[in-house]
């Protein structure tokens, strides 16, 4: 009787254990492959892609993203001055960090003075050029005693903005808004966000591994104190450096697949797919060169590609443009580019093409341009080869597709060994963060392009506080750099994520980030 009542007593623990199992319950694992290796995770410092995704699930600022739209953080509530300059914000008492610590105001205001630091400014310092006393700061003019961050306790932090700005309340949600603390910081003696031990995190999940050849592995931060409650999943796994990780994911060996465009037909029905056009691929010119610094040379080549031609080459998730800001849904989806509009102000036609082709080369008085490689990475041959075919039979020139990965192209973008090359830029917190890229005072304007007409373009743009209107204003600065042929636009790239089917709750931000706070998994 003994050993029966054992056995009856073994087989309910076992019952409650599939249970709690099959459960709802959050204790569960979420796997992804990344790109490739992260390299700094420094909040106001970081520009990486994967490093701003992983930054966003390990701090919570001020405000953070919802889904498609913005909720309060750290913030227990914002008031905004009725001249739309003065943003104050009121801290909630039980923020804290992992280790228990509190969320102070100054915490905020020591972040925004890291990333303005004369003569060390961080490259995400552009996107906040609209505080008061930033654009001081950043020509050297200035001091972070003008910077308009400020706390006035420990529980309130001030803003105060040079002009009034739609997207200023999306900028407090990405990662260079995050709170850093200073005594942590300085213990890290120059390795912050640099290794594993010098992260702090937050947020819904602290960082438990940092392997650039293996994975990445976020926890669940059981210290988290937020009205939306701990996060659901216990850990997440970001694999760095599988084999075919769209193979990983029909194996059942991840959750959340980044479904590059020449991969969707492979996974087509396998989950269900989130996605955001969001991105736009670009032929880019070094004007660091005499040669491209000819913009009759540039347009020569913008006017003799047919687009008609290379759209039959793309992959699902690609669409042929001549417009550089993608149809992505702005400042809380108050106002985005109609999805039809995709005709830019440079149309084809050869004929003129090769006008401009012989004043631009009498301009430099050379005879004509020397073989050119333009980088690109593998799976845009087919669609390359129709646009370079037709520059060698309109304009006789020679300009060839060579391979390069996309982490290959970054490093020769910023170090400025190249010519041309195709190059992708993403909609963040709007179209300021893409066209501050060509910007003269730009810490990030790595394509040599200086022009005072479309500076005082996007200064009006950042001036307008009505949405529709600073739409308008920022598509009058996107018209001038296209008129100016500083890139060509080819096509906009819808950024798409596929999880597993078991797999829900996981949020995808428009500009293509991932959230794992709410995910869950059932079964």
């Amino acid at each position: 009787m003994i050993i029966i009542r054992r056995l009856i007593a073994l087989l309910l623990l076992l019952w409650i254990a599939l249970l709690s199992g099959c459960s709802d319950s959050g204790s569960f694992v979420l796997r992804m492959d990344l790109q490739g290796p992260v390299h700094n995770l420094d909040p106001q410092f970081a520009t990486e892609d994967a490093a701003r995704m992983i930054l966003l699930n390990l701090g919570e600022g001020l405000m953070i993203r919802d889904g498609e739209g913005l909720s309060l953080g750290v913030a227990l509530s914002c008031t905004l001055s009725e001249d739309g300059l003065t943003y104050e914000f009121l801290l909630r008492e039980d923020a804290c960090w992992q280790d228990g610590q509190p969320v102070l105001a100054s915490q905020f205001v020591y972040a925004f003075q890291r990333m303005f630091a004369p003569g060390a400014a961080s490259p995400n310092a552009q996107q906040f050029r609209i505080l008061e006393g930033a654009e001081a700061i950043l020509s050297g003019q200035g001091t972070l005693q003008d910077l308009g961050v400020t706390a006035t306790d420990q529980s309130r932090v001030v803003f105060r903005l040079a002009q009034s700005s739609p997207a200023f309340l999306e900028l407090l949600a990405i990662p260079s808004a995050l709170p850093c603390r200073e005594d942590f910081f300085t213990q890290s003696r120059g390795r912050y966000g640099l290794e594993r031990s010098q992260v702090l995190s937050n947020g819904p999940f602290v960082l438990s591994r940092w392997d650039n050849e293996g994975s990445i592995r976020l926890e669940r931060n059981d210290a988290y104190v937020s009205p939306r409650g701990l996060a659901k999943p216990e850990r997440i796994v970001l694999y760095i450096g599988r084999d075919d990780p769209v193979a990983q994911y029909l194996n059942g060996k991840s959750d959340l697949l980044w479904v590059l465009p020449h991969q969707r037909q492979q996974v087509e029905g396998k989950g269900e797919l989130t996605e955001w056009e969001n991105r736009v691929w670009c032929i880019l010119f070094n004007q660091n060169s005499s040669l491209w610094e000819n913009p009759l040379l540039r347009q020569s080549l913008a006017c003799t590609i047919d687009s008609s031609l290379y759209q039959t080459a793309l992959n699902p998730g690609l669409r042929s443009t001549g417009l550089l800001i993608p149809p992505t849904p702005l400042w809380g989806g108050s106002v985005q580019r109609q999805p039809s509009q995709s005709s830019g102000p440079i149309a084809f036609d050869p004929r003129q093409g090769k006008r401009l082709l012989t004043l631009g080369l009498e301009a430099q008085g050379v005879e004509r341009i020397p073989s050119t490689a333009l980088q690109a990475p593998e799976e845009f041959r087919d669609a390359l080869n129709t646009i370079t075919q037709g520059w060698q039979q309109h304009l006789n020139l020679s300009i060839y597709p060579e391979p390069a990965s996309l982490s290959s192209l970054t490093q020769r973008l910023e170090s400025g060994e190249f010519q041309l090359m195709l190059y992708p830029f993403t909609l963040d917190t709007g179209p300021d963060s893409l066209l501050d890229r060509f910007s003269s005072a730009s810490r990030v304007n790595f394509s040599g392009y200086h022009s005072p007409r479309f500076d005082e373009a996007l200064k009006a743009a950042r001036t307008q506080a009505n949405p529709s209107k600073a739409w308008d204003a920022y598509a009058a600065a996107e018209e001038i750099l296209l008129r100016d042929v500083v890139v060509i636009p080819l096509f906009w790239e819808t950024t798409a994520y596929l999880t597993a089917p078991k797999i829900s709750g996981i949020q995808v931000t428009p500009a293509g980030t991932v959230l794992f706070h709410s995910a869950s998994k059932a079964g």
